[in-house]
């Protein structure tokens, strides 16, 4: 009988959190899940077989590391998911001395990784210099660039600020008065062209290994609600496939990485590339592709990983209440 295994999540009161919980509850080994939040009332804490307070980790940073290190080795945690991306960064800027100093495996990719992955300038830039597809991005300041930007493509365009998650701030204008009503409530903000269709819209989930080699993969055609994907159709899309591993692996990405892309008429572009697992790892563990499950047998377990055997259908998510 395989002993059961300590796992930690931060991060509870969110989406990601509570993806990463129900993912784990799928497994094929036995899991003692801690869960952490800064927010007693965080929903995810009352799932979780045992739940941590710990200090705001934008406020307190160095208090909140220090308090995490001793959880982990006082409850021999085996392997950490950062469930929000605030405490992601972080620990991305720490995550050899963490690992040395709490026994634990922190996934989370390192430092220059996931600052370049987090913001979405940053990242455009780096994948165009790889050769690979992105949507035409400007910064608004380079007033230029930004007219030129507008003269290939007119409206409408899509204004987002460089680092945010789940369509936070994301607005897309049809004109000229729209685009600078927006560039004052973006702070940081990049200005691209605008894809389509609609209805071509897709995530992809890679996990790599320590070398950086793609084991396995899933594409979703996917449909937003709040932010999050509310419904999703597993696909088979060679296309799309290589162009999403191309971008985990010219990252160098170890673990999960997650691709967002649409189909367009010139084949897929990237809009965006997520150094960690997304809000719908739990519709990926339903239909095959575990990522937590992946993780804790590549970097916990050092087993040999064989391309998980995706089987097709269809998620819809929805709400959910928890009573107390």
């Amino acid at each position: 009988m395989q002993d059961t295994i300590p796992v930690l999540i931060t991060g509870m009161g969110g989406a990601l959190g509570i993806s990463f919980l129900k993912a784990l509850r799928m497994s094929s080994f036995p899991c003692q899940v801690f869960g952490t939040d800064v927010e007693p009332l965080a929903v995810g804490l009352h799932m979780c077989d045992a739940a941590y307070i710990l200090p705001d980790s934008r406020t307190e940073p160095d208090t909140y590391l220090a308090k995490l290190v001793e959880l982990c080795r006082a409850q021999k945690i085996r392997i950490l998911f950062a469930g929000s991306e605030v405490e992601m960064r972080l620990l991305a800027r720490h995550k050899k001395r963490l690992e040395k100093e709490s026994g634990a495996v922190m996934l989370v990719n390192g430092a220059q990784v996931t600052e370049t992955a987090c913001d979405k300038w940053k990242t455009a830039q780096f994948l165009q210099k790889k050769g690979l597809p992105v949507p035409d991005s400007v910064l608004p300041e380079r007033q230029q660039d930004l007219a030129r930007l507008i003269e290939r493509h007119g409206y409408p365009l899509i204004v987002k600020p460089r680092s945010s998650y789940g369509s936070q701030g994301l607005y897309l204008v049809p004109g000229e008065r729209e685009l600078n009503a927006a560039l004052v409530l973006v702070k940081k903000a990049i200005v691209q062209e605008y894809l389509t269709p609609d209805d071509q819209e897709y995530t992809v989930g890679v996990f790599m290994d320590q070398k950086s080699r793609p084991l396995g993969s899933i594409i979703f055609r996917r449909w937003l609600g709040g932010g999050l994907t509310h419904r999703a159709i597993v696909v088979k899309n060679p296309v799309i496939e290589h162009t999403a591993r191309q971008a985990a692996a010219a990252f160098k990405a170890v673990g999960p990485i997650n691709v967002q892309l649409r189909l367009t008429a010139r084949g897929p572009v990237i809009f965006e590339v997520n150094p960690r697992m997304s809000s719908s790892t739990v519709m990926r563990a339903y239909f095959g592709f575990n990522e937590p499950e992946l993780a804790i047998r590549q970097f916990v377990l050092g087993e040999q990983i064989t391309p998980p055997r995706v089987k097709e259908g269809i998620a819809m998510r929805y709400w959910e209440e928890l009573y107390i």
